[in-house]
């Protein structure tokens, strides 16, 4: 594994705090190795409602905000990455029976995210969000 024991323990307690059944480092060993740098924290994450078979994951590091999906087969990709210094804020918006999450950056640039439960998807944007007005990115 590439990544510390620290940056992958960091991720399984993020992932944690919205599931009920521990999640299971094997299930994302391929996060650690192939997005996280090593000693990177993992402050919040966030698993999102992606169309059937692809789900994304929304990560908050001491360093960036990452949005990564895993496709159908498994595979995980990176589909955006604002660096921590220039995230502006986060918002909800609602729909029927999902929405999006939405990180904005001071450049203009976006990440969105589908979510399921917004109790959970609340909680993330809220602590993101007091995160960036405490000034501890």
């Amino acid at each position: 594994m590439n990544g510390s024991s620290r940056t992958a323990s960091s991720l399984l307690a993020a992932l944690n705090r919205h599931r009920e059944k521990p999640a299971p480092l094997s299930a994302f060993k391929v996060v650690v190795d192939r997005f996280l740098d090593d000693g990177e924290f993992v402050h919040l994450a966030l698993e999102g409602n992606g169309w059937t078979w692809v789900d994304p994951l929304m990560l908050v590091t001491d360093r960036r905000v990452l949005l990564l999906r895993s496709g159908v087969l498994g595979f995980w990709r990176k589909r955006g990455e604002v660096a921590a210094r220039d995230v502006s804020g986060a918002t909800l918006k609602g729909a029927m029976f999902s929405g999006r999450i939405i990180v904005s950056s001071h450049r203009g640039t976006f990440l969105r995210m589908m979510y399921n439960w917004e109790i959970n998807a609340r909680e993330f944007v809220d602590s993101l969000n007091q995160m960036i007005s405490g000034g501890h990115r």
